[in-house]
């Protein structure tokens, strides 16, 4: 036991001197594709920059639409990669994806409320 944990502390040292020529490219953790809804007729909502206040309104526009709503993606401050992505310069801002690209997008819930209940009709 003691020589595989002398062969393992070996390993390591050995394995963090070396270098690859081919760094891999850092993952974000915010992915774009994502955010789709995966059922047609249904919808992916992304909520960013939402205070506690808008957090509580925005679950009572869930729970009302919720047979509408495949998925959801929320936070309060998002990372410079969500910004970019999204192209966001104000807060907070609502989003709706279908299956194949961003359908509406809003600072207001009311409008996002009423967005959802018209595409039930």
């Amino acid at each position: 036991m003691r020589r595989f944990y002398l062969l393992s502390l070996l390993f390591m040292i050995v394995l963090s001197g070396c270098e690859t020529s081919i760094k891999p490219t850092p993952t974000p953790s915010f992915n774009l594709s994502y955010m789709h809804s995966k059922e047609e007729g249904k919808y992916y909502l992304v909520a960013l920059g939402t205070n506690e206040e808008q957090d509580l309104e925005l679950q009572q526009v869930f729970d009302q639409n919720k047979e509408r709503i495949s998925g959801y993606y929320q936070n309060g401050t998002p990372n410079d990669v969500e910004l970019r992505t999204l192209n966001i310069h104000e807060f907070p801002v609502y989003i709706i994806f279908d299956t194949e690209k961003e359908i509406f997008r809003t600072d207001n819930l009311v409008e996002l409320n009423q967005y959802l209940h018209d595409k039930a009709k």
